[in-house]
């Protein structure tokens, strides 16, 4: 009966960071996943939505490592692509290409039919010099039929280098 409350209350926590993450009191939203945190090291939302509150306060080292842990310990292969992809917006926004191809590639391998994933992928692709793999691979997410990837498609070629990044915070 004492690990069903501590489990309530990480939960309450995660649901009160989330309320906060969304008011965009990062630094407050950060506070309360860690509590949840130290009530239950083992949740795989608290890690992932403390990281997504250090991105938005470009803590990018410690954004990095806990949604690292988040994908060790999350079971949902949805939640855990959305760790790896945004482990690939903070390595592409340094501009460490290699690592967020990396990150893009494994957000792929676990998503049940990620789309935005080959976008970025493609767009890292491109940043590092390999436009003709990244036109490559926008072509067969195209012919696939792979919904979302159309407009990316046509948008990627006036395409900058921005990126954005999958923030919704989980329940």
């Amino acid at each position: 009966m004492a690990t069903f409350a501590s489990a309530q209350t990480d939960r309450q926590y995660v649901s009160q960071g989330n309320k906060l993450f969304r008011g965009g009191q990062y630094d407050k939203a950060e506070v309360a996943y860690r509590k949840a945190i130290e009530k239950n090291p083992r949740n795989p939302q608290a890690h992932y939505n403390l990281g997504n509150s250090l991105m938005a306060q470009r803590k990018d080292s410690a954004a990095i490592q806990s949604l690292q842990k988040s994908t060790e310990l999350e079971t949902s292969k949805t939640r855990k692509a959305m760790a790896y992809h945004n482990i690939g917006v903070v390595c592409q926004q340094h501009k460490m290409y290699g690592e967020a191809i990396d990150a893009y590639k494994k957000a792929a391998a676990v998503a049940d039919k990620g789309t935005d994933y080959g976008y970025w992928k493609g767009l890292a692709m491109m940043k590092t010099g390999n436009a003709a793999g990244a036109k490559a691979l926008f072509e067969s997410l195209v012919e696939s039929g792979k919904a979302g990837i159309v407009t990316e498609f046509v948008n990627f070629y006036g395409a900058e280098g921005t990126t954005g990044s999958t923030v919704e915070n989980i329940n």
